[in-house]
């Protein structure tokens, strides 16, 4: 289990992927690689770039 971004990713040991959880509740999951995980969670944050 890695936490990242107060999200937690926790990889299921049945299916071997990856999957997202916030406080306690699954929110995504199916990610192959724990990178693609943390991909995801950088996604839900809005871009502050201008």
């Amino acid at each position: 289990m890695a936490e990242y971004q107060g999200y937690e990713i926790i990889k299921n040991p049945v299916t071997g992927k990856w999957e997202v959880f916030w406080k306690g509740k699954k929110v995504e999951g199916e990610f192959v690689r724990e990178a693609e995980a943390e991909e995801w969670i950088d996604d839900q944050f809005p871009s502050h770039r201008f």
